[in-house]
Formats: structure tokens, C-alpha cells, sequence
């Protein structure tokens, strides 16, 4: 919810500057670490992949994968181990200031994360997540928080931030 409140007043000045545009076409992969407080968390890295492409009206959207925050598993025997949980995220980028050298876009992402792995009927005592091979059950949760990419011709560097963790993120533009 901090993360949020910071990152509102930059998504309220995004929505009211508009700019010319070059198109921000773009992968990226970033890497950080959890914002998460408890004694019950993973220990991993988080990491970030996606892409946006560019709508030619002010605008880009698109989405990420990413490793952030806690699962807690109850497959393989296990009572509420800490895993690192992956999220699928959706991204909407607007431009607040473009010239010839330097493009400037925020805005929000929202998705969801596995918060739990679990089994129903029972544990396997042969290897398998659960008894009889069985698939395990997923708890999901949703992911919010938001986007700041600097962008000079190709090369992108940007800040991601969700409720679940910070990421430094490195882009090209094509």
C-alpha cells in the first residue's frame, strides 16, 4: 500500500502531460529484491521480463512476468514452505515527456501471483507434488504497483515497483 501511495502522484501527472511521441517499442528484463516484511518469505532475487508496444497514441501497454514475493507450498511433503512466487502482470505506459534525446513514461501494472500450492487429497510418498501424481491446487492474490522507464534512442533504464518488490529494469527500444 506505501508503494502505491508513493507511486499515485506520478500516475495522476502522467495522465495530465501529453508530449510527441517516438514509439516505445520495448523489451526489457530487470532484477531487485523482495519488499516483503516476515520471517516466512524466500530468499530469491526478484527478476522481471516483458514488453510493451506502442498504441501511436501517447500510450504503450503491455506485459511481464515476473519472480517476486512469497508462495507457500504444502506439495512434496512439505507444511507451508517459502518458494518464490511468479506473477503475470499488465502494463499501461504514458509518455510525460519526449525530445529528440530522452522519452519519460510511467503508469501501473496490475496482475496476479500464486500465493499457495496445496494439495487435497493428500501427500505422495513417491516423489510426486501430491498423492497419486495428482495436480497440486493454486491460491492466487493480485499484483499491483507501476512502471518509470527513462528511454534515449535504443537503450531504456527504468524503476519497477509492486506491492511485492523493487526492480531496477534495463530495456531496447526497437
Amino acid at each position: 500500500m506505501k508503494t502505491l501511495i508513493i507511486y499515485l502522484p506520478i500516475v495522476i501527472i502522467s495522465l495530465v502531460l501529453s508530449k510527441d511521441l517516438n514509439p516505445l517499442n520495448m523489451f526489457h528484463l530487470g532484477f531487485g529484491s523482495s519488499t516483503e516484511n516476515g520471517s516466512d518469505l524466500n530468499k530469491d532475487g526478484a527478476y522481471v521480463l516483458g514488453g510493451t508496444i506502442d498504441t501511436g497514441q501517447e500510450f504503450a501497454w503491455g506485459f511481464d512476468i515476473s519472480g517476486e514475493g512469497t508462495s507457500l507450498s504444502s506439495t512434496y511433503g512439505r507444511d507451508d514452505y517459502p518458494e518464490q512466487s511468479v506473477s503475470l502482470n499488465f502494463i499501461l505506459l504514458k509518455n510525460i515527456f519526449n525530445n529528440d534525446h530522452l522519452r519519460i513514461d510511467t503508469g501501473p501494472l496490475i496482475g496476479f501471483r500464486d500465493d499457495k500450492a496445496y494439495c487435497n487429497n493428500g501427500d505422495s510418498y513417491l516423489d510426486y507434488p501430491c498423492y497419486a501424481d495428482a495436480s497440486p491446487n493454486y491460491d492466487y492474490t493480485i499484483v499491483y504497483g507501476g512502471y518509470f522507464i527513462m528511454t534515449n534512442e535504443s537503450l531504456s533504464l527504468g524503476l519497477r515497483l509492486s506491492d511485492v518488490s523493487k526492480q531496477l529494469i534495463f530495456g531496447y527500444s526497437y
